[in-house]
């Protein structure tokens, strides 16, 4: 469990939010789909499987990312990130966006899905709220 809970932190600063961008796999940016949907807030998810490659091993990693529409005022999104090797969850990231922040967001995933340099902004944009605590709550499911 130690090193399931190491590496969901790394997973957490690292590649969530963009920082050891050239130290593994990224994620795929989400889809047309995904973003006309957190833009509107309708119900959607959709699945990424991907690989990373740390201490010299490879893992596989899916998340599941969903947008479940308004609760409490705010738009509200998850992503559940699997180890493919580890039967259970083994972390969730829950975000409540303003409309203001969503519409945003939807509007970066859209330019980033055509531009390096756009996806470079939306990653950032998503990492700043992924930080922010007012925003997003992460829950590290690694915890004995």
């Amino acid at each position: 469990m130690k090193f399931l809970r190491l590496f969901f932190t790394f997973l957490i600063i690292g590649f969530f939010t963009g920082l050891c961008a050239d130290a593994v796999s990224r994620r795929p940016l989400y889809s047309n789909d995904y973003a006309h949907r957190l833009d509107v807030c309708g119900a959607y998810q959709e699945n990424y499987f991907y690989n990373i490659r740390e201490a010299g091993q490879i893992l596989n990693l899916k998340t599941s990312e969903s947008v479940i529409g308004i609760r409490g005022g705010k738009c509200a999104t998850r992503s559940v990130i699997y180890l493919r090797q580890y039967p259970r969850p083994i972390g969730e990231i829950q975000c409540y966006f303003t409309e203001k922040q969503r519409k945003n967001l939807a509007a970066k995933i859209t330019a980033a899905l055509n531009s390096p340099r756009e996806e470079q902004l939306y990653r950032q944009t998503y990492a700043s709220y992924v930080r922010d605590p007012e925003v997003c709550k992460i829950l590290d499911f690694t915890e004995d």
